[in-house]
């Protein structure tokens, strides 16, 4: 968890992985994002995907009112 996430997105990057795939029930978005900067490759170059299969009671705010997810995914 935590660290090892950190740093298992920026192994993956740093070796030429280019796509990230997360969902709202792992838990992992922030050591994800903390991946991707200690990783020193561009945001531009990395694809994200996100996914969130249910709603749990945290969810406010991880959808916007047009139902575009905004607070994982761009």
């Amino acid at each position: 968890e935590g660290q090892a996430y950190v740093d298992a997105v920026a192994a993956a990057l740093g070796a030429g992985y280019r796509h990230i795939d997360t969902a709202l029930v792992y838990g992992n978005q922030e050591a994800v994002g903390t991946g991707i900067v200690q990783s020193g490759v561009p945001r531009d170059q990395i694809f994200v995907t996100s996914k969130v299969a249910f709603f749990p009671a945290n969810a406010e705010g991880v959808w916007n009112p047009s139902g575009v997810p905004t607070a994982y995914c761009e």
